[in-house]
């Protein structure tokens, strides 16, 4: 006499193995998508991650005498692609790019990014805006642009 096997033991497992494979599988595909969305972000989080303290306004010889300000920066051992310089006043503000070669506001022979451990001091006309009340500077590093990295709320006057 021959006996039957029970195989109703055996399809539970196939449906276990089966519902195993299908959360794996449905993981993977979140995570592929998860990873794609958040990568670039990551990188520009990299990229803007080493600015502390690194790009800095050197109140020592920022100063104005209206129209004309006088503004310093000094950077540290940072690559950078141009600084975005915010000069705000009264009435107004502007904004200066300052890389290879920096827009007619600029008055100073010093048209380009200050060196690595380095600094610049730039003038500008901001008889547009009014009295200067303050100076804000961010990096731009592989072509992200940065938080500000320094701000200078009280200028004083150069005499």
């Amino acid at each position: 006499m021959i006996k039957k096997r029970n195989k109703k033991g055996l399809s539970a497992v196939v449906t276990m193995l089966l519902l195993v494979a299908l959360t794996l599988v449905l993981v993977g595909v979140v995570w592929g998508v998860v990873n794609t969305l958040i990568e670039d972000k990551i990188e520009e989080s990299e990229s803007c991650s080493l600015i502390f303290d690194k790009i800095k306004i050197n109140s020592e010889f920022t100063c104005y005498d209206y129209p004309k300000l006088k503004f310093s920066i000094e950077r540290g051992d940072i690559e950078v692609d141009k600084l975005i310089v915010g000069i705000f006043g009264e009435s107004d503000s502007i904004t200066i790019d300052l890389s290879e070669e920096v827009n007619d506001l600029i008055l100073s022979a010093n048209k380009t990014i200050p060196s690595k451990k380095g600094g610049k001091v730039y003038e500008i006309d901001v008889s547009e805006i009014g009295v200067p009340e303050s100076i804000k500077v961010a990096p731009v590093i592989n072509e992200v642009t940065c938080d500000i990295a320094d701000i200078l709320s009280e200028i004083d006057n150069c005499f």
